[in-house]
Parts: structure tokens; C-alpha cells; sequence
């Protein structure tokens, strides 16, 4: 098989430290490798010296001259003046011999002699795929969700629809090697199935990194693994590697132990035969030439962990009628669940189905537009790991974060278990994707939650890591609901499995998808769902109620005694229909209330329209809404008031009085399909 890279004796050291001592390593046409090592171990530098952007100190990096590399980094540069089919044919690898046979095409006529040659050209052009790129290239952007994208700008796209882009030119590329950078980013579990199947099929040789298990498992023939300043190449992929570097470790650990052993053993008998008046320079002698097996070292583990809380109910989240909906797509539809205390819920579905969506009506975030949906909780200690922001704030140190929920010491000591001791002063901003998860992990390890949501947690994470957020997860004697992509992570974690296929809400016994169970069923010692707390005026009728019966039972003949406790239950309770009729009497008159931006913004319906006041800032003006027309009440306030005025009224508007079309103060028309959009909301 031909040979596409051979690497000899190569070196490559940093100002800071040495990274690369490697003997020998080859990759041959049609390889497919994993790249494993602990993070900052150098798998990235690895890549940049196969494709030249550094150079070793010394050694031999040979490869033929006619070798195409192709690169998929985990952060890459793209034209984002471009729209992505702009893109795609900027990046076709396909067009210099386009543009030859077109100029020979040109000549052909004057010179037929070269007929031979535009035939052989066209040949191979045909047989690279020159013709078909456009549309193999609108196949896989459909694949991964960008089939709706084509005509749109770079720069518009999201995080995750960009690195998906550059998986799909990566992809579209017709080099001879292809490096993987952590390509799953991003994916779905359909995208990742799909992504395994073509690297299978694929004829190129790939260098895959990645921390998804399954797909290492799937697609690698034998793994590099980069310890101690070498690459162990070894048979097979994650799993089967995992095995031969645990049992060569173990290996090298008991040989480094009897060579110890055997040098002590033979000083003890030279030292004894200098006792006895025997010549010990023989055995001295064996002692000098034994060969000291180097102990492996000891790998450093995250020690990761949740404390959970004290709830001693059984059922923790109960929910019913959950329904979403975004114009005429219906995007969760009447979803009925019950989390129960030791459930480890993995909610595993596409990208766009609403998962987060689903998440965070759960957790009030959002609001269910069924208005008989109820969430009810049995405890009030529960945590959030955000998707992007993995429950941090961006701008301020983590010392600053952590010094909010835990003493100094405290707080020092989960950074250090979390691998980010050095961080204290840092911001996440200035912290990689993987270290901003732990991060969010270390700041609610200790907050003795019962129930925990976390949204793709494991994005960014090195498998050590995951293995380490797997061991933490599973002792937690609380609940989580967790939205992953993982396929080995949901197995090793996961004792229910959800999913949302056409907006209803399923739940499966593993990731084989076998017979559909209810997320609602009961179970044996299920208790009936927790009542709903009383309203003001319930709480009054009752005691309303109960000082009638107190005055009836005043008029028949009591013990002195009986006469005194029934006097004094009656005075406390009017004492606390008191504090209930002023509590009722100064409740605002309103619909529904918001916030926005600090202000707390309350709507009121009227005969002639709809008012909008922020209640903590009366002084301002006032937003009308009569005969689909917004309107303010005076000019005066800043332009920020304005803007949340008109935010909170438009979310009001078309989530709750459900307008179909309002016309703003600026006298545009704004609909329910620009609100759904974002468009509004989104301006600064």
C-alpha cells in the first residue's frame, strides 16, 4: 500500500518544554487513525507538523511531492463576505483543471493536435468528481443542516452552523490525507452516524481527533496515543486501545517493581558478603548492569463531583400539557413527564427539535402557549448549565463568580479538583471551550442541588474528562435532565432516554430505540403530584369560613377554657385577614408582568386598548396600544426605556394577547413571523 508519510527520529521541542521524541511512525494510503492524548499533550501540534506550518528541530518528515493535505482545523478561518454556495465554489478543488479545459476547449479548433490532451484532462476531471462537486456539495450542507443557508452570508451564520461549513468542505476536498480536528463539534447524533459511514467509505486516509467514543470506535483501523513526549501507536480504535495501553501500563509498572526488587535483593547480598569477608565486587557488578524499567507516569484525574440535597420526596419535577409553538410549527406538542429523584435523563434528539426549548419551559425560562400546562416542583434547589455560557458570566473573574456562592477556601479547592486552579483571576473569555465546561461544572459541584439541567455538557471536553464527568454523575443522588450527542456518554450515564420525534415527547429504554415507553407512566411508590399552593383569595375564604364557624360555636355553652382558646384562634385570625385584605388591596391591577433590562413592565387591558407601564419607574412615560398601533404617551424618556418598553410589549403582544401584526411608535409594521424571527429583539 503506498506510503503517504513516513516520520524518523523526529524532534520537536517548545521554549517551555520538549513535546515530541518520535522514532518511527507511517500513515499508508486509505489509514484510518484516532489521535488520542490528554489535553495540551500536542495532538493539534502533531497536526501542524504533518502539514509543515512548523518544522521540527530535527529528524525526517518525508512525504512525495505530489502529496495533498487537507486540514480541518477546530477553529477555522472563512471568507465571511461570502454566502455559503459562494463559498463552496471558492473552495472547489476542481477548478484550475476546469479552467484548463476550458482554455484548451478555446484552442481546439486552430489546433486539433490537442484533442489527446483535452481528453485525457477531461477524464480525469470527470473521474475526480469536477462534475458533480456543486451537487455533492448541496447533499452534505442538506446532511448537516445548512440546506436552507445556501444563499446566506458567513458572517450571519452561528458558531456551530460555521464549524458544521467547514467539516463540509473539509469533506468536499480531494486530498490524499485528511486531519480531523474535533469534527464533531457541533453534531448531532445523525450527523455523527453519517460522518462515520463516509470516513468508512472514504478511500483517503483520515487522522481523526475526537473525543466521541462511539465514532473512534467505528471509523479507527489503530490509534496514536501521545505519551510522554511519544506517540504509541496501537491496534483498533478508543475502546480497543484503551485495553492494550491499560495492560501495557500495568506491564511496565510490575517490571519497574521487580527490577527494584532485584537490585535490592543483590545490594543486600553484596553488603552481606562484605560481612562475611567474601569478595562483593561480582555482585555489585550484576547490580550496575541491571536495565531499570521506567515506571509509566501516573496520570493526573479530574476529581469531580456533585453534592445533591436533602429532598425526601420521590417525585422532583412533574409536568403536563407542555406545548410550544412558533406560528404554525408546533414544536413541543402537549408533552407529559415525570422526573423522579435518581433519574439520569438524557434527552437525545436533532438539533432544532427543542430540546433546549423543552429544558427551559421546565425550568420557567419560557412559557408553555397551552395555558392548562402546569410544571410542579416538590424542591426549590436546582441548577442550570447553560449551552453557551455554561452558567457563567463572561466579563467577570471566576474569582468574583465563585466568591458569590462559596468561601474563599472553598472556592479555591473545587477550581483545583476541576483542573483550574491557575484560573482564579482569569475570565471565561479568556478561558478554551473545555476549560469554560469545567468551569460551570466546579460552580454548582457544591450547591447541593436534587436536580440538575445541563445542555450539552460535554461539548469541548477531552475523553478523560468525560470519563471523569461520567464517574461524578453517576454517584450524584439527585436527578439530571442532560442534552447530549454523545452516544457513549448517554449509555454510561443515562437511565432514561428521551427523545422529540414531530414535536411529541418519547421516552426509550436505551439508544436502540426499542418499544416507546410514556414519560408520564407511573411507577410503583409514585406519590400523587403535590397540590398547588393556595391563591390570596383561597387563603381568605378559608379563613373567612373558619371565623364563621368560630362565631357559631361562641353561641352554644363552652367551658371557660374552650370560651378563651376559641376567643383568641379568632383575634389571630383577624389579625391575618387584615394583613390578607391590605396585601389583596395593594396588588397591582394587572395582566401579565415582564422584565427587561431592570424594569419591570406590566400590561393592562382596557375597553380602548392595552397600556404598557414599567411599575418601577412611574415617572417615565407610558406605552399604548389601540387599533394595532403602539404608541408612547409622552417623548421624554431615553432611548434604553423605549427599547425595553417596546421589547416587553411585543413579547406580550404576540405571546400572550396573541396579535397577529402591530405597528411600532417608529410606524413600521412589525408581524408575528419578524417576531419569531428575532429580528427586533435582536437589534442593539
Amino acid at each position: 500500500m503506498r506510503t503517504l508519510l513516513q516520520l524518523t527520529d523526529l524532534h520537536f521541542e517548545t521554549e517551555r518544554k520538549l513535546l515530541f521524541d518520535i522514532p518511527a511512525l507511517s500513515v499508508a494510503y486509505g489509514d484510518k487513525i484516532a489521535l488520542m492524548g490528554l489535553n495540551g499533550s500536542g495532538k493539534t501540534t502533531l497536526f501542524q507538523l504533518l502539514t509543515r506550518h512548523i518544522k521540527p528541530q530535527s529528524g525526517i518528515l518525508w512525504q512525495p511531492d505530489d502529496l495533498k493535505i487537507t486540514y480541518l482545523q477546530q477553529n477555522p478561518i472563512l471568507p465571511e463576505h461570502l454566502t455559503v454556495m459562494e463559498a463552496v465554489r471558492a473552495f472547489n478543488p476542481h477548478v484550475q483543471k476546469e479552467q484548463q479545459l476550458r482554455n484548451l476547449e478555446t484552442r481546439l479548433s486552430e489546433h486539433p493536435e490537442l484533442l489527446d490532451q483535452w481528453d485525457e484532462l477531461h477524464q480525469q476531471y470527470e473521474r475526480e468528481g469536477g462534475y458533480t462537486y456543486e451537487h455533492r456539495a448541496k447533499s452534505i450542507l442538506f446532511v448537516l443542516d445548512l440546506g436552507d443557508r445556501l444563499d446566506q452570508l458567513l458572517h450571519t451564520l452561528s458558531g456551530g452552523e460555521k464549524t458544521r461549513f467547514a467539516l463540509a468542505l473539509a469533506l468536499l476536498d480531494t486530498g490524499d490525507l485528511l486531519l480531523l480536528d474535533e469534527p464533531t463539534n457541533h453534531l448531532d447524533i445523525r450527523m455523527r452516524e453519517w460522518l462515520e459511514s463516509r470516513i468508512k467509505r472514504s478511500k483517503q486516509a483520515v487522522i481523526v481527533v475526537s473525543h466521541d467514543r462511539a465514532l473512534l470506535d467505528q471509523v479507527a483501523q489503530k490509534s496514536w496515543y501521545i505519551d510522554q513526549q511519544t506517540v504509541q501507536v496501537y491496534p483498533g480504535g478508543y475502546t480497543k486501545a484503551r485495553l492494550e495501553r491499560a495492560i501495557q501500563r500495568k506491564t511496565l509498572q510490575r517490571l519497574h517493581q521487580q527490577t527494584l526488587q532485584e537490585k535490592l535483593r543483590l545490594t543486600e547480598v553484596a553488603d552481606q558478603q562484605s560481612v562475611w569477608g567474601s569478595k562483593p565486587r561480582p555482585v555489585r557488578s550484576r547490580v550496575e548492569h541491571i536495565t531499570e524499567v521506567e515506571a509509566p507516569q501516573k496520570q493526573k484525574e479530574l476529581q469531580m463531583f456533585f453534592s445533591a440535597g436533602d429532598a425526601r420526596a420521590p417525585m422532583l419535577l412533574w409536568g403536563r400539557n407542555l406545548t410550544m409553538r412558533y406560528g404554525d410549527r408546533e414544536v413541543i406538542r402537549h408533552a407529559d413527564l415525570k422526573v423522579r429523584k435518581g433519574d439520569r435523563i438524557m434527552l437525545v434528539a436533532p438539533n432544532g427539535t427543542g430540546k433546549t426549548t423543552l429544558m427551559e419551559m421546565l425550568l420557567g425560562k419560557r412559557y408553555s402557549t397551552d395555558p392548562q400546562a402546569e410544571v410542579r416542583y416538590s424542591t426549590t434547589r436546582f441548577n442550570y448549565l447553560d449551552q453557551e455560557h455554561h452558567g457563567l458570566l463572561e466579563e467577570e473573574t471566576l474569582r468574583e463568580q465563585f466568591m458569590q456562592v462559596y468561601p474563599e477556601r472553598t472556592a479555591r479547592t473545587l477550581l483545583g479538583q476541576y483542573g483550574l486552579g491557575w484560573a482564579w483571576e482569569k475570565t471565561p473569555l479568556e478561558l478554551s471551550g473545555g476549560e469554560r465546561v469545567r468551569a460551570g461544572l466546579a460552580l454548582i459541584a457544591h450547591s447541593r442541588a436534587d436536580l440538575l439541567f445541563l445542555d450539552e455538557p460535554t461539548n469541548h471536553l477531552d475523553i478523560e474528562t468525560l470519563e471523569s464527568l461520567e464517574r461524578a454523575l453517576n454517584s450524584f443522588q439527585g436527578a439530571c435532565i442532560i442534552v447530549t450527542h454523545d452516544r457513549a456518554f448517554a449509555r454510561n450515564v443515562g437511565t432514561r432516554f428521551w427523545t422529540i420525534e414531530e414535536g411529541v415527547l418519547k421516552e426509550y429504554s436505551s439508544l436502540t430505540r426499542t418499544e416507546p415507553l410514556d414519560p408520564f407512566r407511573e411507577l410503583a411508590g409514585d406519590p400523587p403530584p403535590p397540590p398547588p399552593p393556595p391563591t390570596l383569595s383561597e387563603r381568605i375564604n378559608r379563613m373567612e369560613d373558619r371565623m364563621q364557624e368560630i362565631a357559631k360555636a361562641l353561641l352554644t355553652e363552652l367551658s371557660q377554657r374552650e370560651e378563651g382558646r376559641l376567643r383568641s384562634e379568632r383575634h389571630h385570625l383577624q389579625q391575618m385577614l387584615f394583613e390578607l385584605y391590605a396585601e389583596k388591596h395593594l396588588q397591582p391591577n394587572y395582566d401579565f408582568l415582564v422584565r427587561d433590562s431592570g424594569l419591570k413592565i406590566a400590561s393592562d387591558r382596557h375597553e380602548t386598548g392595552i397600556t404598557f407601564t414599567a411599575l418601577n419607574a412611574p415617572e417615565c412615560p407610558a406605552l399604548i396600544y389601540q387599533e394595532g398601533q403602539l404608541t408612547f404617551t409622552s417623548d421624554g424618556a431615553e432611548i434604553w426605556f423605549r427599547r425595553s418598553l417596546v421589547r416587553a410589549a411585543l413579547v406580550l403582544l404576540f405571546e400572550k394577547y396573541r396579535e397577529v401584526r402591530v405597528k411600532l411608535p417608529e410606524g413600521q409594521e412589525y408581524t408575528r413571523k419578524d417576531y419569531l424571527q428575532d429580528n427586533y429583539l435582536g437589534r442593539s
